[in-house]
């Protein structure tokens, strides 16, 4: 699990999530080439449990959204914030979080996300974020087919 962890410690800032969750996607208007949308941020394995963490950007805001199961059981959980989204940053405005079980100490599911300020570019169907505090950079994908992993980039371009 080296590189769930990497990614964790680089996508802290944005959101930091015990177990997983899903977004509604909002569609991308054509002639703004804004984030708009929902993006895959990571998946984990473990103990038996599945967690997948996505991220969607919304005009005025910035969801954070879990969805965790193990074996037929599911839970889902999300927090928003305020953002401001240029053409080229996202600017959560407040920190927020989110927790719920599937049951009392059975599958809890927990999703934040942080004050901060991410650069960002469209590459055709990637979001690659810039993390300006932490000098890193992370490629997202559209959610809506197979989830994708996000993936590390070296440095900031």
């Amino acid at each position: 699990m080296k590189p769930v962890a990497s990614l964790h410690t680089i996508l802290k800032s944005l959101a930091c999530s015990l177990l997983i969750g899903m977004g509604n996607s909002l569609a991308a208007e054509p002639e703004d080439p804004r984030p708009y949308g929902t993006w895959d941020l990571f998946e984990v394995h473990g103990n038996g449990m599945t967690a997948q963490v996505r991220l969607t950007v919304g005009k005025g805001h910035v969801i954070n959204s879990s969805l965790c199961s193990v074996k037929d059981k599911r839970v889902q959980v999300q927090t928003a914030s305020p953002a401001t989204i240029t053409r080229n940053e996202i600017v959560i405005l407040e920190q927020s979080e989110a927790q719920r079980e599937y049951k009392p100490g059975f599958l809890n599911c927990k999703v934040s996300l942080d004050k901060g300020t991410f650069r960002y570019q469209l590459l055709g169907d990637k979001l690659v974020l810039h993390l300006v505090d932490h000098g890193q950079s992370v490629e997202l994908s559209r959610s809506g087919g197979l989830f994708m992993q996000a993936r590390q980039l070296a440095g900031m371009p």
